[in-house]
């Protein structure tokens, strides 16, 4: 696999030029056959507990996957989010148990939701986040079960990617009124430009021209919102939506670098280096978030796979050690196996007790890294952030297993005129 190392000469991001090191065989994006190998090797050896644990629950949720009902095109509210998303798990876990196993039932369920998706009459790009996260699970889809798919199957599922995902992408980037996120710095620009990311690069031989100007597109596009963890890795719309706009950033970038042996510098943005630790500070003794910006009352840090990708990329054995500890209670993700990392050598020093995110104007401060220990957190900045409420001053405690000050958190999107047409009129949430 290429490092990641500096390259004295950049390559390209032009669209004529920009996939001339596509690699030309399949599987290639985020886990290559040889990857697969050494994964499939390091199981079988049977010396980890931890990734033991992780490939069963992955065959366990795609055993569950097996028995779901087709997928169909049902909005709720003005989102196909849902769908998406759960078409999205189930690629993942289908298509990665097939790639484990040999067991065809994996791959045949993974095309039949496929094609479901690919008969839609479309993905909603009104609502864009829809029609990226099934662009990124179709683009997944058609790439890992390549060698599956017969010549046909494969022309259906190309072509519905094409109609319903790359060719709105294409539009987007050329300026319709749903393609305002290409110029926006925060989760949208992550999440619909590292879906469309996914979905080019999977077909890019057979629609050069398309792919490589979205691919080029996205180049231009990403660096905008990867400026949001300047200086320090803080994420101004919280911890719930950091896990969104990070898994799509490390979505995108894995892409590029597997398909295309780089990633164009982005993922050396200032501060990107420094984000896995955000969450791990913003979670305090209870389990419980720091709750500002859009972070539900009761949300509490689970297993995030990033973390393993974001310990690989930038050498921090602590996000890893933190991910692991995590996967000890709660069922592991098909990104943890593609991502995984086993317990270090020697076990890292503790995160500081303090940390301050200045780009975000958070302070979190506690008194050890135990349950029953003290823990603060405090807000400032700029209550007109993408997701923020209300937010300055506000602060949460934590102590003796318990917390004593909390936030109510965010409501229902769908609730009647939760957005309004402005933070300060029309919309009673602000009221």
């Amino acid at each position: 696999t290429p490092s990641y190392s500096a390259e004295s000469t950049m390559p390209s991001t032009a669209p004529a030029s920009v996939l001339k090191t596509l690699r030309r065989d399949h599987p290639r994006l985020l886990l290559t056959d040889a990857q697969l190998t050494d994964l499939k090797a390091a199981i079988e050896r049977g010396d980890d507990a931890l990734l033991a644990k992780c490939h069963r629950d992955v065959l366990r949720s795609a055993d569950k996957c097996l028995r779901k009902e087709p997928l169909r095109r049902v909005l709720a509210g003005p989102r196909l989010l849902g769908v998406s998303r759960d078409c999205l798990n189930r690629v993942y876990a289908l298509g990665l148990a097939y790639r484990l196993t040999g067991k065809e039932q994996y791959a045949a369920r993974a095309v039949e939701d496929l094609l479901a998706v690919c008969a839609f009459e479309d993905w909603n790009p009104s609502h864009f986040l829809d029609t990226a996260e099934m662009s990124h699970a179709v683009g997944i889809g058609y790439d890992w079960l390549h060698s599956y798919m017969d010549a046909p199957t494969r022309a259906k599922v190309r072509d519905g990617l094409v109609r319903l995902g790359l060719k709105p992408g294409f539009e987007a980037y050329e300026g319709a009124r749903f393609g305002w996120w290409r110029k926006s710095t925060h989760n949208w620009n992550q999440v619909c430009n590292g879906g469309l990311i996914c979905g080019a690069l999977a077909i890019a031989e057979d629609e050069p021209e398309l792919c490589g100007r979205i691919v080029s597109e996205a180049l231009a596009s990403l660096p905008k919102a990867m400026a949001s963890y300047a200086p320090d890795g803080g994420w101004i719309e919280g911890p719930g939506y950091w896990a969104y706009a990070t898994n799509y950033a490390a979505y995108g970038l894995a892409a590029l670098h597997s398909a295309l042996g780089t990633d164009f510098g982005i993922s050396n943005a200032a501060g990107f280096e420094k984000t896995g630790r955000f969450p791990l500070h913003l979670t305090g003794p209870t389990g419980l978030y720091f709750n500002f910006a859009d972070v539900h009352e009761n949300a509490r840090r689970r297993t995030q796979p990033v973390l393993f990708w974001l310990a690989k990329r930038f050498d921090d054995p602590a996000l890893a050690v933190a991910e692991r500890a995590a996967l000890e209670h709660h069922s592991a993700d098909p990104r943890h196996l593609i991502w995984y990392v086993p317990a270090p050598d020697r076990q890292p020093g503790p995160l500081p007790h303090d940390a301050f995110f200045t780009g975000v104007q958070v302070a979190c401060l506690r008194s050890a890294w135990s349950e029953d220990a003290l823990f603060v957190a405090v807000k400032g900045g700029d209550n007109q952030a993408n997701h923020a409420h209300l937010d300055l001053g506000s602060f949460e405690f934590d102590a003796l297993g318990a917390r004593w000050v909390r936030d109510l958190g965010s409501d229902d999107y769908n609730l009647p005129d939760y957005f309004g047409n402005s933070r300060k009129q029309n919309s009673k949430r602000w009221r």
